[in-house]
């Protein structure tokens, strides 16, 4: 148990630049006391946190770059101009430039999802599942958000198949009553549309077994045993 605990402070420390760096020197230290090939580590350990911090202070920049572009991309998506949010207008650059160059920052990655929602409305469905793809986040909402427009775009493609895998990654990513029941419904109709009665009918009682408080209940239980019936023709 100590040492589980004494390796996450470990991982805890080694997640800032000032953790890292005192790690290094802590080992640096360490080996030092080897005369033969201490002084030669101790080289290499400083050559990394030297470079270690000229990375952070770049990227620390370029999200500032990074975030004055977006002001401007995401001013056009607001007003509707899709087309200059996503491209630029000439003096901005769009979401796409922007997540292409700054696509290690916080603003460059999510405007992997701005551009993915551009190409959607433009109903570029396959260029928008790639931008979607590129897209990461912790976030309970968004990220389930993104796999369910996934879905969407598959849906659209005529694909069911990509459509409820997505589906059901979007139900599943950090379940909660408010969204998840309404991704395993898309799932299921998904499902269906591909003539897989039984996969359908399994959405709707993961909604009445994980959601049985949920305004979906009632709906689920009703196309449920419809499924049953079709999946037993």
């Amino acid at each position: 148990m100590q040492k589980s605990q004494k390796k996450k402070q470990e991982e805890n420390v080694l997640e800032t630049s000032e953790g890292l760096i005192q790690y290094f020197l802590k080992i640096g230290n360490k080996i030092y006391e080897n005369q033969n090939y201490g002084i030669g580590i101790l080289v290499i350990i400083s050559v990394f946190i030297g470079g270690f911090l000229y990375y952070r202070y770049l990227q620390e920049d370029e999200t500032k770059e990074a975030q004055k572009n977006m002001i401007q991309a995401v001013f056009y998506f607001e007003s509707d101009s899709i087309a200059k949010a996503l491209n630029g207008d000439g003096n901005n650059m769009g979401f796409s430039e922007i997540a292409d160059e700054y696509s290690f920052t916080a603003p460059g990655k999510l405007a992997y999802f701005y551009a993915g929602a551009c190409y959607m409305k433009m109903r570029d469905f396959s260029n928008a599942i790639t931008y979607f793809d590129n897209f990461e986040s912790d976030d309970i909402l968004i990220q389930a958000r993104t796999y369910a427009l996934i879905g969407d775009c598959y849906m659209e493609l005529g694909d069911y198949t990509s459509a409820s895998n997505y589906y059901e990654k979007a139900s599943e990513y950090k379940p909660n009553q408010a969204f998840s029941p309404t991704y395993y419904t898309k799932a299921a109709l998904a499902y269906e549309l591909n003539k897989e009665y039984t996969y359908a009918s399994s959405c709707y009682e993961s909604i009445i077994e994980k959601f049985p408080d949920s305004p979906e209940i009632s709906t689920a239980k009703k196309e449920k045993a419809r499924l049953d019936i079709l999946a037993n023709q």
